[in-house]
């Protein structure tokens, strides 16, 4: 008896631990001025990674690109400006659906150099739609130029105040 209850607890783990990696755990942060659902705050974090690709980079930075474009538009733009952005957001995967009839997640490369010229140059994209990916292009770019990594390997910059030379000779 006790062999078919050990049998039963292994099959119910290797069940459950084949399923974990399905479950999404990841929490949604809140934003005052923005409200959002999972799925879109994904949309937003895929969009951002598909502007500025981290490719081989390993950039250290205390938030993700995402959460930087999204704090700086629920603290730093005025409420219209929200509004645009949120209906971007909330149109932006019907707009997927009727041009490429598929959800972000699905788009391949191809697929998705498509959608970025469109977004830059067309000009039958709905225009909360062109604000969203210029917004987040705009702030993706200004989290990336503005973080430690960028100023002190591709910039030479130094922090302050900067290095200390004790014995400098003087020429003379």
């Amino acid at each position: 008896m006790k062999r078919r209850e050990a049998l039963q607890n292994i099959a119910f783990i290797s069940v459950g631990a084949a399923l974990l990696p399905a479950c999404d755990f990841a929490s949604v942060p809140v934003y005052s001025n923005i409200p959002m659902e999972r799925k879109q705050w994904r949309m937003v974090e895929w969009l951002s990674e598909i502007v500025l690709p981290k490719g081989e980079l390993e950039i250290t930075t205390p938030e993700t690109t995402s959460e930087f474009v999204l704090r700086m538009v629920n603290d730093c733009h005025e409420p219209e400006d929200i509004e645009k952005y949120v209906a971007g957001i909330q149109g932006f995967e019907q707009y997927l659906q009727e041009t490429f009839e598929t959800s972000f997640k699905r788009l391949d490369e191809e697929q998705t150099t498509k959608l970025l010229s469109q977004l830059d140059e067309s000009t039958t994209v709905p225009e909360d739609i062109k604000y969203l990916y210029s917004t987040t292009r705009r702030l993706a770019q200004q989290h990336f130029t503005s973080s430690e990594f960028f100023l002190t390997e591709y910039l030479d910059f130094e922090f302050v105040p900067g290095r200390y030379l004790g014995c400098v000779p003087v020429a003379g």
